[in-house]
């Protein structure tokens, strides 16, 4: 009896070690998942903070040009300042008119969002039984 005892509880040390086992590799499996995914958020991220450093010198090349065209055309100091806050001003307006564009396209929902919804009501796991 105790050789069928021991063989039972062995069976269930079994049992609860590939239930560990098992819980680790979905665990690894996630972590794996959100390895890559920080690792494309990490390239865009890269990407486009070097679209904006380039946007950033191609403006300061544009501006100093203008300033050193102005000074040659022999404009005051107050008339190069004065048309340099203008372009500042203009520049600002066009840069929130391209995040605003940005935003609204960011928010299109992804078409998975809306296809889990419909697998969770429609679920047995998920309904109440009646």
């Amino acid at each position: 009896m105790s050789l069928w005892l021991l063989k039972a509880e062995l069976q269930m040390d079994v049992l609860r070690e590939r239930q560990v086992k098992d819980s680790l590799e979905r665990q690894l499996q996630d972590e794996r998942k959100m390895s890559v995914s920080y690792q494309k958020r990490f390239k865009k991220e890269r990407r486009v903070r070097k679209q904006i450093q380039d946007q950033l010198d191609l403006e300061v090349k544009r501006r100093t040009q203008l300033e050193e065209a102005l000074k040659a055309t022999g404009a005051t100091p107050e008339q190069v300042r004065a048309i340099t806050e203008s372009l500042m001003e203009f520049n600002e307006m066009e840069r929130k008119s391209r995040q605003h564009s940005t935003a609204e396209r960011d928010q299109v929902k992804s078409p998975l969002q809306e296809s889990r919804t419909g697998y969770y009501k429609n679920s047995v796991l998920f309904t109440s039984a009646t």
